[in-house]
């Protein structure tokens, strides 16, 4: 049996995608610039913009606050108008708002941390992202408790799939490769950052998009429930 389980945060134990395009809809589809367009493909586009510039933070280009305001302008630069900095930056903070309001854990998420807790095994977070941010999600939707680690690439200074951010959380879970399984939503950070470090691999594939390579060894799940039958299976040593 698995001693460790490594588990993504984002779209795995706390719902982003879903809270993200709600908010999307809520604040930023409302904008005179974007009537008549489809709220749900405004929604659609913004997740790909997110995907597009995450980097431009992780090489130091924009501050957190500038990164969100530069997502808004690019959607909106789309349909023809360009926001100043000002509008930019309101429209930015009203979606940022209506996002932290519509937080929440994945179904049973809870639950699963629990089972796996229950058994003795050790459960460390391996997320990109900001240290602040991690910790208020999982302590909004009740989680943080659940964690005997978190490694977050703000801090870890590496970011997934590069494999030394999972030698780190090895390290806080004190066990060897072979010892431990990731489970994430991430194809290439998840799983191929995973198995690239030796780490069984678990891919939490809730929208059915169906193995994208069947040569790499994966188990592939798409729910979190029933806690005790997914316990079985992360922790089994065949995972």
């Amino acid at each position: 049996m698995k001693r460790a389980l490594l588990v993504d945060i984002d779209d795995t134990v706390v719902d982003w995608i879903g809270p993200a395009r709600d908010a999307v809809i809520a604040s930023v589809a409302t904008h005179r610039s974007l009537a008549g367009s489809d709220p749900d493909q405004v929604a659609d586009r913004f997740l790909e913009i997110v995907e597009e510039t995450h980097a431009l933070w992780m090489a130091g280009e924009l501050s957190v606050d500038g990164l969100r305001a530069e997502r808004i302008r690019r959607l909106v630069a789309e349909s023809g108008t360009d926001l100043d900095d000002g509008e930019a930056e309101a429209l930015a903070a009203t979606y940022r708002e209506a996002y932290l309001g519509a937080r929440r854990a994945v179904p049973g998420a809870s639950e699963l941390l629990t089972e796996v807790r229950r058994r003795g095994v050790r459960v460390v977070a391996v997320t990109n992202n900001l240290v602040a941010e991690q910790e208020d999600k999982l302590r909004h939707t009740g989680l943080r408790e659940l964690f005997d680690a978190l490694v977050i690439s703000e801090a870890a200074g590496v970011s997934k799939p590069d494999p030394r951010i999972y030698e780190l959380a090895l390290s806080a879970a004190d066990v060897s490769a072979d010892e431990a399984v990731m489970l994430g939503d991430s194809w290439a950070n998840d799983v191929l950052g995973a198995v690239g470090a030796g780490i069984s691999a678990a891919w939490l594939d809730r929208r059915g998009s169906g193995v994208p390579d069947p040569a790499v060894p994966v188990l592939r799940m798409s729910s979190l429930e029933p806690a005790d039958r997914v316990a079985d299976a992360l922790l089994s040593s065949g995972a």
